[in-house]
């Protein structure tokens, strides 16, 4: 709500679905034309890079900048419910934090530092 009420307020920018042509920190994304090094957003804590090849919104300012949010949701995994989370990656790693409090990882696991279950570290 907070960048529509923005762009509104301030006349610009305009919405477009567009395509990561190319991916990395210096995102460039294609709508109507290609636009690089394209400002991408992601929720608060949660780190990510765009990929070649990934669907995007992309808002255009006044003076040219670009950002970018990645893609409308299409499809869920066939467990998720509402209120849940799961981040998933380009491989088969994912995490699902359900609303019965697990938590579903999947892949190979890497710990660094101390493990502690209850109270009790695991060696």
């Amino acid at each position: 709500m907070w960048l529509s009420e923005r762009q509104s307020r301030s006349g610009s920018g305009r919405t477009a679905a567009g395509e990561v042509t190319i991916g990395g920190m210096n995102t460039a994304v294609y709508t109507d034309t290609e636009m690089r090094n394209a400002v991408f957003f992601a929720p608060g804590g949660y780190f990510w890079v765009p990929g070649a090849g990934q669907s995007m919104i992309v808002l255009k300012g006044e003076g040219g900048e670009v950002y970018c949010m990645d893609r409308e949701v299409a499809s869920l995994p066939a467990d998720m419910e509402e209120g849940e989370v799961f981040i998933t990656s380009g491989g088969d790693a994912s995490i699902h934090l359900k609303n019965d409090g697990t938590v579903h990882i999947n892949g190979d696991l890497h710990v660094s530092g101390r493990v502690v279950v209850n109270g009790t570290e695991i060696e």
